[in-house]
């Protein structure tokens, strides 16, 4: 009969460790136990689901620029380089709200931007430092999503009201500008639901659809 120990360092290597420091880091057994339950759901979901009809690439402004307002925040943390973008939706009543919150030492939350509906941009994290917008996550066979991944959110909630053009407009933008610097390529472009599955709603599946086929245009 394995020991607790065992069993966690056995399901830690099933789901990916997270690193040490992260956001919602499963500290007991059950933790772990109930994050492997919700990975079972959430493959399952998926492999029953139909997948998402396109649709079609929202009008992307020519010649624009979306002005950026940067913002101190205390949650950041060590340096990293950025493989690629995690897309979440806030959450948040209002941007002031979000942007309060993310200022406060206690939220324990950032992203390394906010996007607004007008499509300008809230800055709060180099892109060379760690944001704490992914906590416990895996992508691409690696766990702590924080530690090689920019977290860029939209204001809101995805599932109460659709992306306007202009965000999603900005977001590409962002990601032509940072494409070549980077090395990005558009398999490293995820939503939180996709990197923390049965923990995370982020983004509404048919604005991630709305947002990955406008991405396309710049890859």
């Amino acid at each position: 009969m394995p020991t607790d120990q065992q069993r966690r360092e056995r399901i830690q290597r099933w789901i990916g460790a997270p690193q040490t420091g992260d956001l919602n880091d499963p500290e007991t057994l059950e933790e772990l136990e109930r994050d492997i339950v919700g990975l079972a759901d959430y493959i399952a979901a998926q492999a029953t689901t139909e997948p998402l009809s396109p649709s079609p690439s929202p009008f992307i402004p020519a010649d624009r620029d979306f002005p950026t307002t940067n913002h101190y925040t205390p949650n950041k943390s060590g340096a990293i380089r950025a493989r690629g973008v995690v897309f979440h939706h806030s959450c948040g009543a209002s941007l002031a709200g979000d942007i309060s919150w993310i200022k406060q030492s206690r939220s324990r939350v950032s992203y390394h931007l906010i996007i607004d509906q007008d499509g300008s941009r809230h800055q709060f994290v180099p892109f060379n430092r760690r944001a704490w917008h992914a906590g416990k996550s895996a992508f691409k066979g690696r766990s702590g999503c924080n530690g090689f991944m920019l977290g860029v959110a939209f204001s809101g909630d995805t599932y109460d009201r659709a992306l306007t053009d202009d965000e999603i407009a900005s977001a590409v933008d962002l990601v032509a500008e940072n494409r070549d610097l980077h090395g990005w390529t558009l398999d490293w472009m995820t939503d939180h639901r996709s990197v923390s599955p049965g923990r995370k709603n982020d983004l509404n599946p048919r604005e991630w659809q709305r947002l990955r086929n406008a991405l396309k245009a710049v890859f």
